[in-house]
C-alpha cells in the first residue's frame, strides 16, 4: 500500500499499466513536456460551449498519442476548428480566465496534487487517502481493500 501511494506520476506503476494498450491508446514516448495552462483555459471555454469532453479527448490524443505541442496557439487553433469552437472567442475567454486557472493550479499543487487523475477517497466523511497519477486496476483493488479494513476497524 505504501509503495502505491508513494509512486510518482510517471513511474513503473503507470508505465507498466496495460489498460491503455488494451483500449487502443498508443502512448508516444517522444512527446515533449509542455505547459498546459493554455489547454486548461481552453477547456474552461469549451465547457461553456458544451464541448469540454470532446476537447479533452482531442487534447489527450494530440499530446499523448501524436506528441503535439498543446501549448502552441497554432495547435490549439487547429483543434478548436476540428470541434467547431470559435477560436477568437476561445482566445478572449482564455485571456480572461488565465489568472483564475493558474490560481487553481497553484492551489492544487499546494494541496499535493502532482498528476492526473487525482482522487481523494473518504471514509465516513473524512479523508482516507489520496491517489495521484495513472494506476493499474490492481492498485485500486489494494487501496479499496486497505480502506475497507480501516472502515471495519472504525477509522
Amino acid at each position: 500500500m505504501e509503495t502505491i501511494l508513494s509512486q510518482s506520476y510517471i513511474d513503473q506503476g503507470a508505465s507498466s499499466c496495460t489498460a491503455p494498450v488494451e483500449h487502443g491508446i498508443s502512448f508516444n514516448a517522444n512527446r515533449l513536456v509542455v505547459n498546459t495552462l493554455k489547454s486548461h483555459c481552453m477547456l474552461d471555454f469549451a465547457k461553456t460551449q458544451g464541448k469540454q469532453d470532446l476537447l479533452a479527448e482531442k487534447l489527450f490524443h494530440a499530446f499523448f498519442e501524436e506528441a503535439k505541442n498543446i501549448d502552441s496557439d497554432e495547435g490549439l487553433c487547429k483543434i478548436a476548428e476540428e470541434i467547431e469552437l470559435d477560436w477568437g472567442a476561445a482566445q478572449k475567454h482564455m485571456a480572461e480566465v488565465k489568472s483564475r486557472i493558474l490560481h487553481e493550479a497553484m492551489k492544487a499543487r499546494d494541496n499535493g496534487i502532482r498528476g492526473v487523475p487525482y482522487i481523494t477517497f473518504f471514509i465516513n466523511g473524512r479523508m482516507g487517502t489520496n491517489l495521484s497519477g495513472a494506476r493499474a486496476a490492481d492498485d485500486y483493488v489494494e487501496i479499496f481493500q486497505h480502506l475497507l479494513t480501516k472502515l471495519k476497524a472504525g477509522a
